[in-house]
């Protein structure tokens, strides 16, 4: 069993902070390459966090609402069906 992390990308967002404000998929969703699973809203933008890696989402590593940082890992995918 593969387990991949989704990870923030630079927020650049020096001046302000990045929170996660609600996740697009469940447990155990399927998703596909490129996918969005996550938004996160800056004090500039809402942005689209996108799934690097096929499979099912396996588990949520930071819960909404949480102040994130850059490359910050917040989801796993395994390629195993649950």
């Amino acid at each position: 069993m593969a387990v991949h992390n989704v990870v923030t990308p630079s927020l650049g967002n020096a001046d302000g902070e990045a929170i996660l404000s609600s996740w697009l998929v469940n447990i155990g969703d399927k998703v596909t390459l490129n996918s969005p699973v996550a938004l996160v809203e800056t004090n500039k933008a809402q942005i689209e966090i996108e799934a690097g890696f096929e499979g099912w989402v396996k588990a949520f590593l930071i819960p909404v609402g949480s102040e994130l940082t850059d490359f910050q890992a917040i989801l796993e995918i395994t390629s195993d069906q649950p």
